[in-house]
């Protein structure tokens, strides 16, 4: 919720530093400089915080990332954030798709992709490159023995998030197969809006 996702910026110094960080880089362009957590969420939006909080709690909870896959992280993150961004803004032309929902698939569909680069950084250096060959999931199956979306909906399961978004993030390369023509319409047409927004 904003008031909790609110006290937790407020309360974190990483998240606090994070956050007026971002809002006096060049991105912002503002004249000034925003000194305060309140000001920053103001101006950052409640959206973009959300998605801050979730990811320091992400990298607090996974930990172990080393020197060598820092940037394949950090490029991991900002996909999820722009596929995130892109899904909403997609969400906004579809009646009764929600819109939570929808950006927060699309912030954590490849949450499995941060548990390979995280816990297993050996087998994320196999798994770098492109094959001809295999497809990037077939090789995970190949390397790990699972694909990075099983591992997302299994890592979504343990931590107890809804079985909606569990199985959402299972299916996320594979939409028809998330939910039977029984379950509502919304749910159906955000898989295809985070496949949308994944592709683009």
């Amino acid at each position: 919720t904003a008031s909790s996702v609110g006290d937790i910026a407020a309360s974190d110094p990483a998240m606090a530093a994070s956050m007026i960080r971002t809002v006096n880089s060049a991105a912002f362009g503002l004249s000034r400089k925003i000194t305060s957590v309140a000001e920053a969420v103001n101006f950052i939006g409640f959206s973009s915080v959300k998605s801050m909080v979730l990811r320091l709690h992400l990298e607090q909870t996974l930990g172990g990332t080393n020197k060598k896959n820092n940037d394949d992280v950090e490029d991991l993150w900002i996909h999820s954030l722009v596929v995130s961004y892109i899904a909403d803004t997609l969400a906004r032309k579809v009646p009764d798709v929600d819109r939570g929902f929808v950006s927060t698939l699309a912030l954590l569909h490849d949450i499995g992709k941060l548990v390979l680069q995280t816990q297993f950084p050996h087998e994320a250096e196999q798994l770098r490159g492109v094959s001809r060959d295999e497809s990037p999931m077939s090789r995970e199956v190949r390397v790990l023995g699972v694909d990075h979306a099983t591992l997302g909906a299994n890592l979504a399961a343990k931590w107890g998030l809804p079985g909606d978004l569990v199985q959402a993030i299972r299916w996320h390369h594979c939409p028809d197969r998330a939910f039977s023509e029984s379950d509502p319409k919304p749910m159906r047409q955000a898989m295809y809006l985070l496949q949308i927004a994944n592709q683009l």
